[in-house]
């Protein structure tokens, strides 16, 4: 079994908000960011039971924002790329930058 998740969501569509907002305002005025201390009490039962059921060799955890967050935020714009293509699914680039992690969760289990 394999576990992948939570990812921090933005809540909205990254893509089409930002855009207007650029187009309207002349820059992004919707947040594109939440701090990891957000991203983890949102996600507190659910990373509490991955850990419970990580201590079964049967079963991989892909953790998602370990890539998409540092030690302090969850960032929905990186380098200056979104890495959403709308409200809750990564763009193909950003996908693409989770192998490694892919990768580590399916050869620990």
């Amino acid at each position: 079994m394999i576990l992948i998740g939570p990812v921090p969501l933005p809540g909205y569509d990254l893509a089409s908000v930002t855009s207007r907002d650029l187009l309207f305002h002349g820059e992004i005025m919707t947040p594109v960011a939440m701090t990891k201390r957000a991203y983890l009490l949102e996600n507190t039962n659910i990373l509490s039971v991955m850990g419970d059921l990580a201590r079964d060799p049967q079963v991989g955890v892909i953790r998602v924002d370990r890539k998409a967050c540092d030690a302090d935020t969850c960032r929905y714009i990186v380098n200056g790329r979104a890495i959403f293509a709308d409200y809750g699914h990564y763009t193909a680039a950003f996908s693409g930058s989770l192998a490694p992690l892919f990768r580590d969760g399916l050869d620990g289990r």
